[in-house]
């Protein structure tokens, strides 16, 4: 590329990957031609000051657009070109292939995040999906709800019907609880074990007892016949709830961006927790509901 950052030699590799002809990219400027429209911006400032901080820009990985309209991915090592004055002449661009490298990435970094048992969000992912909407309704002065769910007396229909028809049990219970959740924002996720968790954005108390009750029938409705168990003839769980308090706004004037205290993570976990054991203490298969007490970080009584 010249200084003026249009295209002035492609080799024959170049122009069969990019799916050019020479006509359509040499002499044409190198951003508009290869960049996406988001994109353009980006690669514009990196040519205006590649030669005042060449190794800044010398490696440089991103998307590029093809002459029949794919996205490809590209690691570019680029080299700042002076005249004999010293003064910029333009950049030699090198490129490589790391499409399929990045698909992978992408690949492993999903299968990373996914319980292999039940496909659904594993532990590790849960864990970053809460602590980010913790923080996220901090931010933002809005409720947030979880829901810890347990599958009642596993480790006896393990016993009676075997460990194969146990995973199919989970798989199942899994499929169920994803299904039950209505917003793209909402996570089911295999907390542990025959433990799963929902992280329910912006939902109060009484809005998550609602998705957990729907979550109960949705397992009841499976109909997974438990002979082994004394609450009834098919597979139930039992579901504990807790949220944050909703900030009570007046029709006057908002509350300051503190008005409702930071809630950690762990406070959520062991609160929906306590009533999940609560609701196991009442005879399992029911929910029991706690809004969380910010002031004490204990939880309020059982709502249900």
């Amino acid at each position: 590329m010249d200084a003026a950052g249009l295209v002035r030699f492609a080799n024959p590799y170049a122009l069969d990957f990019l799916n050019l002809t020479e006509q359509e990219l040499v002499g044409q400027p190198v951003v508009e031609v290869l960049m996406a429209q988001d994109d353009q911006e980006t690669a514009r400032a990196m040519l205006d000051h590649i030669h005042e901080a060449p190794e800044l820009y010398r490696n440089i990985e991103g998307q590029n657009i093809t002459g029949d309209g794919r996205r490809v991915w590209v690691s570019w090592t680029n080299t700042a070109l002076f005249d004999g004055a010293g003064r910029p002449a333009g950049v030699l661009s090198v490129g490589n292939d790391i499409t399929r490298r990045v698909h992978l990435e992408e690949e492993l970094r999903a299968l990373s995040h996914r319980d292999g048992l039940t496909q659904i969000p594993n532990r590790r992912y849960f864990d970053q999906v809460v602590d980010q909407e913790c923080q996220r309704a901090y931010r933002n002065q809005t409720p947030m709800a979880l829901i810890m769910v347990d599958i009642d007396h596993f480790k006896a229909f393990n016993d009676h019907y075997g460990h194969q028809a146990g995973d199919d049990a989970l798989r199942a219970v899994a499929r169920a609880l994803h299904q039950a959740l209505r917003r793209p924002t909402d996570l089911a996720a295999r907390y542990g074990g025959e433990e799963f968790v929902i992280v329910l954005p912006e939902t109060t108390l009484k809005g998550a007892e609602q998705v957990a009750r729907a979550t109960a029938r949705a397992v009841r409705d499976l109909k997974i016949e438990h002979a082994a168990s004394p609450v009834g003839p098919n597979l139930t769980v039992s579901l504990g709830v807790t949220a944050t308090p909703a900030p009570q706004r007046s029709r006057l004037r908002l509350l300051p961006p503190d008005a409702m205290p930071r809630v950690a993570p762990r406070q959520l976990v062991a609160q929906a927790d306590a009533a999940l054991y609560a609701a196991k203490e009442a005879g399992r298969n029911r929910v029991v509901a706690r809004a969380l007490d910010t002031k004490s970080g204990s939880a309020a009584q059982p709502g249900a």
